[in-house]
């Protein structure tokens, strides 16, 4: 859709604010800045001024004498804001957001070897089908450590690992309760990867049966294979559903409205109740269009399938963010939601996504901003969001919601390796079916991640960690 620009919203409507059309130079003897870059800068000074949520600790800084537009952004963020985001090419974000990405298909933990060297490995956490790394043979639990006979460690992660096109890999597997050492070669690919990535009907220990799904993000294009999932539970006659939300970044409001409307008790999603709502700035909420009655999500029909569940069992993690924390968080005042994993991410948000393309002049619906910056795209924090009780969950700590029972994911690692996605003696579904059929849970709070691999980061550093409305163009 596109965004009309209304004085009373955007200060970009400010006289003075013309299109830059020539270089400037900054007047310390600085090469000139480029007209393109200026015009750049003037889009996030706009956008950043009217909607970020924090915009009033924003420092004053002359969008004209900026000379790179992602330091300028950046440096107009609040300290509270980890997640804020900006990109030149918003084709490729967007392709993102869809599941396209050019890579080899699989989720990754990055860990130190050691607790007394810089080496790094990544811990294969899933591999998607019909990917190269499918084709491969690469597993989850394999720890690669090499890439073409060269050792990761914290200097060349990025450009031998994580930015790595193509590349053979050495890598530490558990084969018959042995450390081995196995090797694949890939060269990433066009793929698209459906977050549906796995949905089961498991026959549990108490005779019930119980409804298995693997979520890996929050992607409107894919609702339908959702809805899909859905429909099996409720053709199967599942009395319970394990979500599994473990490695889940976010993604998209149409999708999360979706999966509550199919979790949530039957009477909620009949009366429309409130899901949650958007606390704004206090600029936008003097509009009437940012009030909480019109900011609400509410449960819908919508999908056409409802399983009317009372309680929830949710698989969480330290790469749980944002959309899969607002799940969580929307169903809580409505069922009994028992998370099982680790703490999650942390991010309690909703982003605009927005590019210069998508505003226009109120008057002649002509564009706002020249068409030589609309590869920027930007994506930042412009309200935190609610539930129906009125309350947001704390992340002032750097981290989210705690579990109600703490399971490691990948303690087993190196020792036994780690069981299939999916499979019900995996360390954190087994504990799921065991709360469901027994209302207990087997937790060591001691039992981590060997000492050997401290976390370093994960493939959801590469991804935005997001729960957003799409104001681009679909």
């Amino acid at each position: 859709m596109a965004l009309t620009v209304l004085c009373a919203a955007m200060s970009a409507c400010s006289d003075e604010d013309d299109h830059v059309t020539a270089a400037h130079r900054t007047g310390d003897g600085d090469e000139a800045i480029s007209s393109v870059t200026i015009e750049a800068n003037r889009f996030v000074r706009d956008v950043m001024s009217d909607y970020y949520y924090w915009e009033a600790e924003m420092p004053s800084l002359d969008y004209k004498k900026q000379s790179d537009t992602e330091e300028y952004f950046y440096s107009l963020l609040s300290s509270k804001d980890r997640f804020s985001y900006i990109s030149s090419d918003a084709q490729a974000t967007i392709d993102g957001f869809e599941g396209k990405y050019t890579d080899f298909g699989w989720e990754y933990k990055l860990s130190y070897l050691s607790s007394t060297s810089d080496s790094v490995v990544a811990i294969v956490t899933y591999v998607y089908d019909a990917t190269p790394a499918s084709a491969a043979g690469v597993r989850r639990g394999d720890v690669v450590y090499a890439v073409d006979g060269k050792a990761i460690n914290s200097d060349n992660y990025r450009t031998l690992f994580v930015n790595a096109a193509s590349g053979s890999f050495a890598a530490y597997r558990v084969e018959n309760g042995n450390l081995a050492k196995v090797s694949y070669s890939m060269v990433a690919a066009d793929i698209t990867e459906n977050p549906v990535a796995l949905s089961r009907i498991i026959d549990n220990a108490d005779g019930s049966k119980v409804g298995y799904l693997f979520y890996t993000s929050f992607s409107y294009t894919f609702n339908d294979d959702l809805v899909a999932a859905f429909k099996s539970f409720a053709d199967g006659g599942v009395s319970d559903v394990v979500l599994d939300l473990r490695y889940n970044p976010g993604g998209d409001l149409e999708a999360l409205s979706y999966m509550c409307s199919m979790l949530a008790p039957k009477s909620a999603v009949d009366n429309k109740d409130e899901m949650l709502f958007y606390d704004f700035n206090d600029k936008l909420k003097t509009l009437a269009s940012y009030s909480r009655d019109s900011s609400s999500v509410h449960f819908s029909d919508e999908p056409g399938v409802n399983l009317d569940l009372s309680r929830l069992v949710v698989l969480v993690g330290p790469d749980t963010y944002s959309a899969s924390e607002a799940t969580i968080w929307s169903l809580m005042p409505y069922s009994d939601v028992t998370l099982i994993g680790d703490t999650t991410g942390g991010k309690n948000s909703m982003m605009y996504v927005m590019s210069p393309e998508d505003f226009t002049y109120a008057s002649s619906g002509m564009p706002y901003y020249s068409s030589s910056i609309n590869n920027w795209l930007i994506m930042p924090i412009v309200a935190i969001y609610k539930n129906t009780t009125g309350q947001a969950f704390d992340t002032s700590l750097g981290y989210g919601l705690p579990p109600t029972y703490y399971v490691p994911d990948l303690a087993s690692v190196l020792t036994k390796g780690l069981k299939p996605i999916g499979d019900p003696d995996e360390n954190l579904l087994a504990a799921a079916l065991s709360y469901l059929s027994t209302g207990s849970v087997s937790t060591n709070k001691n039992l981590q991640l060997p000492e050997a691999l401290r976390s370093f980061g994960s493939s959801a550093d590469s991804k935005p960690q997001v729960l957003y409305r799409r104001l681009v163009k679909r």
